[in-house]
C-alpha cells in the first residue's frame, strides 16, 4: 500500500498547526477516519455541512455519517482505498447521500485518500455538497420529459385533428431552445454556465494561438457573500447575484464572453484584449460596485465590494492552466484585503508540481 505523507518543516508543533490550519480552511467537508472506521479528525465545513459539532464526531464509527439503509456495507466501502493506495470516488455512477445530525439526507460526493500520519495510516474524505447540482440536474430532466410530454401530445393531435405541419414545428422549435437554453445558461443570472464557459475559454485559446491575438481572462468573486446569505437569507444573495450579473454586463465589451464561474463567481473572457485594456475593463467593474446604489435594491446592504484576477493568455498555456492562474490571481486579491484587482501580465506564472509559483515583481495587487 502506497499512502501520501506530510514531510514538514522540522517543527512538529509548527507542522501540526500549518496542517489543521489548511484542513479548517478548504471549503469542504474534510475527516480523518483511522483503520477501525473511528472519526479522528473533522473540519469546521464537515459541522456546518452535517450538524454535528467535531466533539460530537470525534471517536465515533464513520458509520454515524451514513444513511441506515447503507450502513452494513459501509465497512466493505471504507476498506476499498486503503488497499490500493490511490484517490478513489465513492459511489461512481451512482448516488451518494450523507446523514444529517437531524436525519435528513444530504446529496454528496465523497473522494477517499489514504494518508501516513506518524506511522499511522489513515483515510481522509472530502465531502461536497452537491444537492444544488442534482437539483439542477433534475430540472432539465424534468423539462426534458416535459418536452417528449408534448411533442406526444401533439403527435397525437395531429394525427386525430390534422392540426397544421407548421403549428405543431414551431412549438416543437420552441421547447427546442428552451432546452437548449436551459442547459447552456445559468437560471439565475441568465448568464452562460460553467459547461458553456470552459468550451468557450478552450475555443478562444485555440483562436488566439492560431491567429497571434491577444486574449485576456478576468474571474471575480463577491465580497463577503457568504455574510450576506447568512444574515439576510437566501433569496437576498440571489437579488445581489442578479444585480452583480448586470453591472458586469454593462461594463464589458459586446464581444465579451461572460459566465457565472459557481456561487458567487463570475468569469470575463475578452477576445483581441491585451492586458491593458483587461485591465481598464475591470477597474469600470470595481468601480461599478463600489458607485452602485445597492441599497435601492437591497435595503439590507449598504454596499456591496468584487474581487478580480485578471491576466492575459500566454502562448503554451491550456485552457485548464489559464483558468487556474486567474483563479489564483482572484484569491491573491482577497487576500490582498478584497475589493481590488490582482493583474498578471503575460509569462508571469510558472506551473511547477501542479501549483502555482507567482513571480511577485509580476503581480500587482491594488485599488484603484
Amino acid at each position: 500500500m502506497t499512502a501520501s505523507t506530510w514531510s514538514g518543516c522540522g517543527n512538529e508543533d509548527l507542522d501540526r498547526r500549518i496542517r489543521t490550519a489548511i484542513l479548517e480552511a478548504v471549503p469542504i467537508g474534510v475527516i480523518a477516519v483511522d483503520a477501525e472506521g473511528r472519526i479522528r479528525f473533522a473540519n469546521r465545513e464537515l459541522e456546518t455541512l452535517l450538524g454535528y459539532t467535531c466533539a460530537e464526531l470525534l471517536g465515533h464509527p464513520v458509520e454515524i455519517l451514513v444513511p441506515e439503509s447503507v450502513r452494513h456495507r459501509h465497512g466493505e466501502y471504507r476498506s476499498a482505498p486503503m488497499s490500493t493506495g490511490d484517490v478513489r470516488l465513492m459511489g461512481r455512477g451512482r448516488d451518494l447521500c450523507a446523514r444529517h445530525r437531524d436525519g435528513r439526507e444530504i446529496a454528496v460526493e465523497v473522494a477517499l485518500k489514504p494518508l501516513l500520519i506518524e506511522s499511522e495510516t489513515m483515510t481522509i474524505a472530502s465531502i461536497v455538497d452537491v444537492s444544488e447540482r442534482k437539483r439542477l440536474h433534475e430540472e432539465m430532466f424534468q423539462a426534458s420529459a416535459e418536452l417528449e410530454r408534448r411533442v406526444r401530445e401533439r403527435t397525437q393531435a395531429l394525427e386525430s385533428a390534422l392540426i397544421s405541419n407548421q403549428e405543431l414545428l414551431r412549438d416543437i422549435e420552441a421547447q427546442r431552445a428552451a432546452f437548449e437554453r436551459l442547459s447552456r445558461e445559468d437560471p439565475l443570472t441568465g448568464l452562460y454556465n460553467r459547461r458553456e464557459l470552459e468550451g468557450r475559454l478552450r475555443d478562444e485559446v485555440l483562436r488566439a494561438d492560431k491567429l497571434g491575438t491577444p486574449l485576456s481572462l478576468a474571474v471575480m468573486d463577491i465580497d463577503h457573500f457568504k455574510n450576506i446569505n447568512d444574515r439576510h437569507g437566501h433569496s437576498v444573495g440571489d437579488i445581489a447575484l442578479q444585480r452583480a450579473s448586470t453591472l458586469i454586463r454593462q461594463c464589458a465589451r459586446q464581444v465579451d464572453f461572460i459566465a457565472r464561474h459557481g456561487g458567487e463567481e463570475f468569469a470575463l473572457i475578452m477576445p483581441g484584449a491585451g492586458i491593458a485594456e483587461a485591465r481598464e475593463i475591470c477597474q469600470r467593474i470595481c468601480n461599478a460596485f463600489r458607485d452602485e446604489d445597492w441599497q435601492s435594491v437591497l435595503p439590507e446592504i449598504p454596499s456591496v465590494t468584487i474581487s478580480i484576477g485578471v491576466s492575459e493568455w500566454s502562448t503554451g498555456l491550456d485552457s485548464h492552466a489559464f483558468l487556474d492562474r486567474v483563479d489564483a490571481l482572484m484569491y491573491a486579491a482577497k487576500r490582498a484585503g478584497r475589493d481590488r484587482i490582482a493583474v498578471a501580465e503575460a509569462g508571469g506564472f510558472d506551473i511547477q508540481s501542479g501549483r502555482l509559483a507567482l513571480d511577485s515583481r509580476m503581480l500587482q495587487s491594488h485599488v484603484e
